[in-house]
Formats: C-alpha cells, structure tokens, sequence
C-alpha cells in the first residue's frame, strides 16, 4: 500500500468509525472487518435490480452494516440515490426509514424510461433532439470557423503551386481507381495482372493519394470563397482567427456533448429529490471525517483512458479513476482532495453520469481508435473531461500552469482551450502529461465495482452482479479475478463454481442459486507455507429459480403476501422475454411491466441470498477450525459487526 492511498484509507477509516459509533457498531479492529457492498454497471436493468435486493437489505436492518458502497454505472444510479437521501436525512434518528419509501419506488418506476421519461411524444422527441441534435451543432462551430480561418489564410497566401500538385494527384487517384475498379476482371489476364501492382501496393496508394486529393481541394476550395463585405481578406483572417479562440474557450465538450441531457435524465430519475445539485464532498457533513454521518463510504468508479504514448510503468491504455468525499483520482494520476479547485464542484449527479458514460469514443481497454474518431466527429460521447489531479499536484509548475493555477485556487476554474480535448478524442492523444483527462463509465475496466473494495482489504465482500450476461459466460467476473491477481496480487478461490451453481440447467431452464461464495487470500504465503486469508466473497448474479410451491400451491416468499402475485408476474414476463433478466443493456426503456419483473427478481434474490449469510459465516469458520492450510483471521470480529 503506498503512502498516498494508505493517507486517503486512514481517512476512509475515521469516518467509517464514525458511523459505527452514531449506529452503535462495534469499532474494534475497525480495519480488519471491513464490509463492502459492490453493485455492479447494466444501465437502468441494473439499477432496478439492485433496487429490490438493497431495500430487502435495508428492510432487515443488514443495509447499516456495509462500510462501504462500492458503484459502477447503473449500480451507481441507486447507489447516488442512497448517499443523498441518507445525507439529506442525516439529522433523522434512523435516517435509514427514509430510503425505499413507497413514493420513491413510484418515481422509481415511471422513470423507467427515464432517457424518454414524459408520456407525450412530441416532448420525448423534443429532449432528444435538443440533448444530441441541438448540441452537436453547436459542437461544430468550432470546426466550423477554424476551417474558413484555415482557408481564408490559404487565399490570403495565395499558393497556386500547391494548387497544382492537387490537381495532378487529383489524375493519378482518378487512374488508379479505374485499375481498382476493373482489377477482378483484369486479373484474368496474367501478363496483364503481373506487370501492373499488387492488391496490397494498390490499396496504400489508393488511401495516400486520396488523402492529399482532400488537403490539397482545401487551397483550391479556398480560391473560390468569397470576399466579406466591407472586409479584406486579411482583416477576414484576423476575424475567423479571433472567433477561434474566442469560440475555442467557451466549447467545452463535457457541456456540448450528450454528457449534459444524460446528466439531467439520470438526475430526474435519481436524485429528483434534491432541489439544488449536491457536490460529491457535500456528501461528509463537515471538513473533518470523524464528524462523518451514518451513510457507508462512497466509491464512485469510473475509467481513466489514456490512449496516447506516455512514459510510465505498464503498457496500459486505462486507469481506475475514483470519485468520493474526500479523495478523487488514481494511482497513475495521484488523488487530491475533492473538496479542492475543480473538483470542488463536481457534483453527484456528474460523478454518477460519469460513472455510466457506456456510449463514449474512449471505452478502455475496449476502446477502438477508428470508432473513436468517428465518434467525436459525430458527437456521439458521453465522457467527461476532468482536471488532471497530477496537474494540481505538480510542484515545478510552468509560468502558463501557475497562471492557470491561480485562478483555479481563486474561481475553482482551470482554464482550458477545449477543441485541444476533441482533437485528443479524435487522434487518441490522452496522456498524464495533460491539463485534462478522459473518463468514461467505470465498466470499461472493472464492470463489478469490487476492485477498490479489495483494495481496502475488505473482510467481507457483497457482490451483485447485474451486467447483461445472457450466455452466463461470467466475463465481468473472470475479468476481476485475472486483475485481482495480476493487480493486488490476491486469489479469489471459489468454494463451488458459479458455472455449476449459477448457470441455468439446460433440463429446467433455472439456476440452482443465485450466489456462490468464495475466500479471498494473499497471494504470497507465509514462511510456514500457510496461505493468508484476507477475507470472504459472496457474489451474486442476475438468474432465475423455480418456483417453490407449498400444499396450497402458494409461492414461498420472505415478504408481504401481496408481494407473491407480483412475483409470479415476473415469472410471466420471462415467458415472453426469453433472455430475461440479461435483455441486452442497449434497452434503456423500461414499461412498468418490465420495470416490475426486474425489481421484484431483485427483491427475491435478496431474500434467498440474505438469509444464507450466517450459515456462510459459519461455514467460514468451521472451515478455519478445521483447516491448518488457512491463516488465523478475524472472523469472530466480523460476527461482531454483524449480529
């Protein structure tokens, strides 16, 4: 653990005891029997989800027990939710009666659609098109008046040579595409075929004389522009170039992209209760973190992309990048305070968003160079630019950077020439040397949310899984444990496999369960050879099991009675929706029996996992009794936490 990240967990710590103490929790041995909640990304099917099983948790009083909550993307919808109404409640005695009120799941439900959330069309039609349409517009007036700079200084240079040379390479491209069109047929001539190149040498040539054929029409397009009245073509020059900048500073995209309308949809769907956006180090009632609340910590996960050539350890194209009350950042980036320059005002609503940017021209380690450029031409990006935190941080300052400096001490504002970020969007020109940086939804990394909370060297681990998986691949979680290990340097060893537990029977079409638990060790053994444990991980997926009927052929739930017709409603859905509860998470419109099926699945899941956990404490514990290959740890103090 190095110095930086084990300053901001000593921190964590001070205000999870904090809220054990105001819960009259157990504080011993506060950072060995950590428990952490992990709600993974999948969109609005995710958040729905995650819904139904956190208000069972909450509705048996074990929801006060996690240290931590963990958030990615759609998890994190419901996560923000939780955070602000706590917060927002903080001088109740048990501001834990205000979550999952009914009228909250009201609201909750006519927001499934909440990209489209009105009933009249016209009005959805109209805030789509003001949310892309509108904005991509106005994200061209740069490129816009940028080129008719460019050509007008062409004009005013007057450079009829370069005139020429288009001309001719305008000819040679005309001449190699006739070849091209005609090369199948001539192929059938072999003395022909042999003296005349090759398809490789054909299609390079093709793409280079097409390239300077369009930057070089550019001089000639710029003979024909006409003069501005009343203007010479100098003083139009002088004009455009002014407009540039002028236009350059205020084009910001984080505001001229889909960022924004995504933004304001998730907000009204999420944290409509809010009448003024929260900042994420509002979230700590105070400076100090032992003055901290009753909530869990935060941890907001999204993506760092870093698609440029940069000079640092590990040939990565992405970062973790953690938003929360009192640190943002990442290892490669450093963290600083949340509540300093810029991110002073990064408000909750914006961390989520970010959180769930799944549509961006940056995806990680997902990310496609081509697409990317086609992407931020079009505008189709839901990322965010943010502050560099290294930037901040940096000690030998430029006289540029002090400047900038400055002013962002003084109007927590860095300023920033903002096509520079379209055009790193458009040629992959991210770096950690940069005023600014990239990020996306946290899934294009880690889709589950639990990296961090194994970085904190959590005791217990609750996993909920609700990421589109309709071949029950396990591909989110296969992508932890391979980071896990190669990462933190941990094993997640799995008592019975999910595959075998999880993943529906090909006779019954039905899961066995709905979870599987799993021990977390050190990959380094003691000098005794015995393996230490570090702590217990129970991960749950999104998956379907058989009804359980009594004599009265009634379904056996763990709620009110009202409750079982609206589980058999879900079980109707999926008669008619095969691939439910993994539908593809494109599908961001959910009626409200979608809506229904999803939530009361997660209010089932909930239940049957829920009740499990003692025994599966129990189970860990004989488990060490028994076994002289595990490492004595601190399972009685989790006990402590818990009962």
């Amino acid at each position: 653990m190095d110095k930086e990240f084990e300053d901001l967990f000593t921190k964590e710590l001070d205000a999870i005891r904090s809220k054990r103490l105001k819960l009259k929790q157990s504080t011993e041995n506060i950072n060995k029997n950590l428990v952490g909640l992990a709600l993974s990304g999948g969109g609005v099917r995710s958040a729905t989800i995650n819904l139904g099983f956190l208000q069972v948790m909450n509705r048996i009083g074990f929801l006060k027990k996690a240290d931590y909550i963990s958030s990615v993307s759609g998890g994190g919808y419901i996560g923000s939710y939780i955070h602000s109404k706590l917060r927002k409640n903080i001088s109740a005695d048990d501001p834990y009666k205000e979550l999952f009120l009914q009228e909250d799941i009201d609201h909750f439900r006519r927001h499934g659609r909440y990209l489209t959330p009105s009933k009249n069309k016209l009005l959805n039609y109209s805030s789509l098109i003001g949310g892309y349409f509108v904005t991509a517009l106005l994200h061209l007036i740069w490129y816009v008046t940028f080129a008719l700079f460019i050509g007008y200084l062409i004009k005013w240079l007057d450079s009829k040579v370069l005139l020429y040379i288009g001309i001719v390479a305008f000819f040679a491209l005309a001449l190699t595409s006739i070849y091209y069109y005609f090369f199948h047929f001539l192929r059938n001539f072999p003395k022909i075929y042999k003296k005349l190149w090759l398809p490789k040498k054909l299609i390079i040539t093709e793409g280079f004389l097409a390239l300077m054929v369009l930057i070089l029409s550019v001089f000639y397009i710029a003979d024909l522009l006409p003069d501005i009245a009343k203007f010479s073509t100098g003083q139009t020059v002088l004009i455009l170039g002014v407009l540039s900048l002028i236009f350059g500073s205020f084009a910001n995209p984080n505001i001229l992209s889909s960022h924004m309308f995504y933004n304001f949809s998730l907000k009204d769907a999420y944290l409509w209760f809010e009448r003024t956006p929260r900042k994420i180090y509002e979230l700590s009632p105070g400076s100090s973190a032992k003055k901290w609340g009753s909530a869990p910590y935060p941890l907001i996960n999204t993506t760092l992309n870093l698609m440029g050539k940069d000079n640092y350890k590990g040939l990565k194209s992405c970062d973790y990048f953690l938003f929360s009350p009192f640190y943002s950042g990442s290892k490669l980036t450093g963290y600083v305070p949340t509540n300093k320059s810029e991110y002073k005002n990064m408000t909750l609503s914006t961390a989520m968003t970010i959180s769930g940017a799944a549509v961006n021209s940056n995806m990680g380690y997902k990310t496609n160079r081509y697409l990317a450029f086609f992407m931020t031409m079009l505008n189709i990006r839901l990322g965010y630019w943010a502050l560099n935190p290294k930037i901040i941080t940096k000690k030998n300052k430029n006289f540029i950077e002090k400047l900038a400096y400055v002013c962002a001490k003084t109007i927590n504002y860095w300023p920033t020439f903002w096509p520079y970020c379209n055009l790193a969007e458009l040629f992959g020109l991210q770096t950690l040397k940069r005023w600014r940086i990239n990020l996306s939804d946290g899934g294009h990394i880690e889709n589950m949310g639990v990296y961090e909370l194994l970085r904190r060297r959590c005791k217990l681990i609750i996993s909920i899984d609700a990421g589109a998986d309709p071949e029950y691949a396990f591909s989110d979680l296969k992508n932890l444990l391979i980071r896990a290990r190669n990462e933190l340097g941990l094993a997640i060893e799995f008592r019975s496999e999910p595959e075998d537990e999880i993943r529906p029977k090909a006779s019954s079409g039905f899961s066995n369960k709905h979870y599987c638990v799993a021990d977390i060790y050190e990959l380094t053994m003691e000098e005794d050879g015995i393996k230490k444990h570090i702590g217990i991980f129970v991960y749950i997926k999104s998956s379907m099991m058989a009804l359980k009927y009594n004599g009265n052929l009634k379904y056996k739930l763990m709620e009110d009675p009202e409750d079982t017709t609206l589980m058999f409603d879900a079980f109707k859905y999926k008669t008619y929706h095969p691939t439910f509860p993994h539908e593809s998470t494109t599908d961001q419109f959910f009626d409200k029996a979608q809506w229904d099926a999803y939530y009361y699945l997660g209010r089932s899941m909930g239940f049957e996992v829920l009740k499990d956990i003692k025994d599966i404490l129990e189970n860990t514990k004989t488990k060490r009794l028994k076994s002289k290959k595990m490492a004595d740890y601190e399972i009685f103090d989790l006990f402590n936490v818990l009962k």
